[in-house]
């Protein structure tokens, strides 16, 4: 099974990655670093440094996906503005 998981490069949140990853399933993570780091995602996991809320991203097939986990959203979406173009 292959897995996105958005907004998952914070230190708690890469553990489910870690957790899926472990059950030999593949993980896709789509964040934008806006609070997390790359040090933080597993190495074997497929990492797309990107916004939620770019339109052209999201659009991509994404073939082989099977579920999506939205983990972080931002606090503000102000803050989000700053990084992201709706």
């Amino acid at each position: 099974m292959t897995v996105l998981i958005t907004g998952d490069a914070g230190y708690v949140d890469s553990h489910i990655a870690w957790e899926f990853l472990d059950q030999g399933d593949s993980v896709v993570i789509l964040d934008n670093l806006m609070t997390g780091v790359c040090e933080n995602l597993p190495e074997s996991a497929v990492f797309v440094e990107a916004c939620i809320g770019d339109e052209k991203v999201i659009a991509e097939p994404h073939s082989g996906i099977h579920t999506i986990l939205v983990i972080d959203l931002p606090i503000a979406l102000g803050k989000c503005q700053k990084f992201c173009s709706f």
